[in-house]
């Protein structure tokens, strides 16, 4: 909410007024032009939501109870044993895990870039 609460500071009120001149109802107006200009904002704010559920450990370890409903950290710290830790294994899982934000960040590279510098720039 606040990360978003900063991005739409950013959107000039006055596009949204010129909608409502041109005879767009406020609901209109949010989804025809608020929104559009804002997807850069929800796209850096999902990509950001999404890796901090993924490394969510603590609630993730508490509430899982079968090999099934593991989260990827839980799964990872499940490689560490009484008497061995399997390093081979803990190596290829956390570069596995890593492989789909990463690839989600590069798809979405260029929202992110924007949505970062947008808070930056006043006007």
């Amino acid at each position: 909410m606040w990360i978003l609460y900063g991005y739409f500071q950013t959107i000039p009120k006055d596009l949204e007024s010129a909608a409502r001149i041109d005879g767009c109802t406020r609901m209109q107006a949010l989804f025809r032009v608020v929104m559009p200009l804002s997807a850069p904002g929800i796209a850096a704010t999902a990509i950001f939501v999404f890796i901090s559920s993924t490394n969510e450990f603590l609630f993730a370890m508490i509430f899982s109870s079968t090999r099934r409903s593991k989260t990827v950290p839980v799964a990872l710290a499940d490689m560490i044993g009484k008497c061995s830790i399997r390093y081979g294994d803990m190596t290829a899982g956390a570069v596995i895990a890593a492989l789909f934000p990463v690839v989600l960040a590069l798809i979405f590279h260029k929202y992110l870039v924007k949505s970062l510098t947008a808070g930056v720039i006043k006007g």
